[in-house]
């Protein structure tokens, strides 16, 4: 229905488009569906919309199967199956034609458009609604007032931004003015965001994600609404509404959360440890599943930093946090005074509420004698923030719905004077569902010999490799102690240049899985209620 010479120009601009913009799975799904219906629009074949729809999904699916099962795939594909088939009949209800119309007057047009425009908005919240509410545990109310405000916003800066770049080749006059007004545009969005995340109630956490049927009911009952099924039943559609939100609502309630769960499935995760990819540094978040219903998971953080990114804490960890609906850390424990292991706690602590702190007494030691140092502008930063400060060391101990944690080093300081603040790092020990987990901060040759001579129990199923992958004499000796099956080396690239893991863990002799945050990206691993491990990597290489 649209003239060819329009069809060809979507077309360059979509080739340019795909050319610009790096390739990411969304902008492949992006352009996937729009080069579906322009080659329909240009071949001149007759197939409705959601038919040209399901010709574009059936073509990624061939590409990726697996992305079937994603948040992304679902809410790409099922908005814009919303949007064809639900916009016009949301639009005339908005802005009904008239039944006579002998003349479309400017008036006429200008409403039509703005009812369009309104209707596309509410049928992309409604319809991505019930998904975000069941893949992310969360629901922001204020998502379809802030699109309707920012979409014009967006379109002025992709159009200035595209621009600046096709005009910017040969008029770099024209481009850099053309850029000052992409930034300013930039800005205004940006300045939006950040605004609408203040509002009240701009984003309401679950704790927990609703079940499938409840997310399917919702898509079922939109699909009936927008289609007139409820035009003389408002009151069965009232009744549905409240239902569903009792559905969503109820397992929230405090009376509720004390019911205990009596079994778990054995394959639900009850603790899930990510290692977030800092870099040479240090970050892991651990999830642990309580034995009480829809009781919110405890949330232990162990480290925040970086030795090459020193916004670490904003750039990386705190979109992880909100990626994972962390709204709260429970415990923050920081293993020793160095950087790359607290670089970005502030930032973190400026994004989500963080209950309390647990540090070695050597950083305090550190901060008093060093005012200066960046330790002591931690310290300092925290008691600012009024966030309790506790000084910890073996011995200490927490147990939560079953999972017991406990610090097994350093000692106390009398017993274990301080030489190096790596070798007085704390080491954490998780165990739950007869699976142990070590987190060892920055041990070196000193620390380890000390607790192999104490002939302390090391033995672990899941272990991070101290100092980054740093190798000292005693580590073949620490491998054995620890004979674990999974290895997670926090590092950066340039750990594996001259890489000598491979020769050692042939030495040892250990069927041990190693993987690297650096070639990984972010590491998950997932102990479930059975004790069976499952392991996840962001980036899809082998592990090492």
């Amino acid at each position: 229905q649209y003239p060819r010479r329009q069809i060809w120009i979507v077309v360059v601009i979509l080739i340019f488009y795909l050319i610009v913009v790096p390739t990411r799975v969304p902008i492949a799904r992006a352009g996937v569906m729009a080069g579906a219906f322009c080659f329909c629009s240009l071949t001149g074949l007759i197939l409705g919309r959601i038919n040209v729809l399901g010709l574009a999904t059936l073509v990624v699916l061939l590409w990726r199967p697996a992305d079937l099962f994603t948040p992304g795939f679902q809410l790409s594909f099922g908005t814009v199956a919303g949007l064809i088939v639900f916009v016009p009949r949301v639009s005339q209800f908005i802005w009904p034609d008239p039944r006579v119309m002998l003349i479309e007057h400017f008036r006429h047009r200008f409403a039509r458009r703005i009812a369009d425009y309104l209707a596309v908005n509410m049928v992309a919240f409604s319809v991505a609604l019930p998904m975000v509410a069941y893949h992310y545990q969360m629901i922001a109310p204020w998502n379809m007032v802030l699109t309707i405000l920012a979409l014009p916003i967006v379109t002025m800066m992709l159009g200035f931004g595209f621009a600046k770049i096709m005009l910017g080749m040969f008029l770099p006059s024209v481009g850099l003015i053309l850029g000052g007004l992409t930034t300013w545009a930039t800005t205004m969005l940006a300045s939006l965001v950040e605004g609408g995340r203040t509002w009240p109630f701009a984003s309401i956490g679950l704790g927990v994600g609703p079940s499938v049927w409840w997310m399917l009911s919702v898509l079922m009952v939109l699909f009936a609404t927008f289609y007139g099924v409820f035009d003389r039943r408002r009151k069965e559609l009232a009744g549905l509404v409240v239902f569903l939100i009792c559905w969503l609502a109820i397992p929230l309630l405090p009376a509720w959360r004390l019911v205990p769960i009596t079994a778990l499935p054995r394959s639900t995760p009850v603790a899930t440890l990510r290692a977030v990819s800092v870099g040479n540094g240090s970050c892991y978040i651990l999830q642990l599943r309580p034995r009480q219903r829809m009781m919110r998971d405890y949330v232990l953080m162990f480290d925040c930093g970086s030795q090459q990114f020193l916004d670490v804490g904003k750039r990386t960890v705190v979109p992880v946090l909100e990626n994972l609906n962390i709204r709260q850390i429970d415990c923050l424990m920081l293993s020793h005074a160095d950087i790359d292991h607290y670089g970005g706690v502030l930032d973190v602590a400026d994004a989500v509420t963080i209950k309390q702190v647990l540090l070695p007494q050597h950083m305090i030691d550190d901060a008093t004698a060093n005012p200066r140092k960046a330790t002591a502008n931690l310290i300092k930063g925290l008691e600012n923030r009024q966030i309790p400060i506790h000084v910890v060391h073996a011995g200490w101990t927490h147990q939560f719905q079953g999972h017991a944690l406990e610090l097994v080093w350093p000692p106390a300081q009398s017993e274990f004077p301080v030489e190096r603040h790596n070798d007085s790092s704390l080491v954490l020990s998780i165990k739950t569902s007869g699976r142990r987990i070590m987190l060892n901060g920055d041990i070196q040759q000193r620390a380890i010999t000390e607790m192999l001579n104490r002939n302390m129990n090391l033995k672990a199923d899941i272990t991070d490799l101290a100092h980054h992958g740093s190798i000292v004499k005693a580590t073949p000796n620490w491998l054995h102690a620890v004979n674990p099956e999974i290895a997670i080396q926090s590092a950066g690239w340039s750990r594996l240049y001259n890489d000598k893991w491979p020769a050692l863990l042939e030495q040892v002799n250990l069927p041990m899985k190693r993987m690297v945050t650096a070639n990984s990206g972010m590491i998950s691993i997932h102990i479930t209620a059975a004790g069976s491990i499952r392991t996840e990597q962001f980036v899809a290489k082998p592990s090492m």
